[in-house]
């Protein structure tokens, strides 16, 4: 299970995570939080849904949003160095997209370190609104392990 194998990485370098989600609304840190002891790493997760919220929570810039849009990689990587920011963390993990509105179904994941490296990709899936959300929580955890 990819959440044990984050939980043991980030203990070992004695990192923090920090979430910024979106389309997923919460499934990705509810997976987290499964494992006992997270704890000892995870920070916790802001559930950002409107754009207003990502501006006013995670210092999104306005005008970023209004060039790129609310699903783009420009608005992930704000996001991750947001939330990076306002919980002192170590790493962030980011994920905006669009859960539900076929033939655009995916989302944009981004992973920032401390050192300010940046990380982000495309994932495309497929399905109902909850298989959707489930692939894309998938998608995510493993690219934050690849990243990390």
């Amino acid at each position: 299970m990819v959440e044990q194998e984050i939980q043991n990485l980030f203990i070992s370098k004695q990192w923090t995570l920090a979430l910024a989600e979106s389309c997923t609304g919460g499934a990705i840190a509810s997976r987290l939080v499964a494992i006992p002891d997270c704890s000892r790493y995870f920070l916790g997760s802001l559930v950002a849904y409107a754009p207003s919220v990502k501006v006013a929570l995670l210092d999104v810039n306005p005008e970023t949003l209004k060039q790129f849009g609310a699903c783009s990689q420009q608005i992930a990587e704000e996001m991750a160095l947001g939330a990076l920011k306002k919980f002192h963390a170590n790493c962030a993990l980011a994920i905006t997209g669009n859960a539900s509105f076929p033939p655009e179904t995916g989302a944009w994941v981004a992973c920032v370190r401390s050192d300010k490296r940046i990380f982000s990709q495309y994932f495309p899936v497929t399905g109902d609104r909850k298989e959707v959300i489930s692939q894309l929580s998938d998608k995510a955890l493993q690219f934050l392990y690849s990243v990390i």
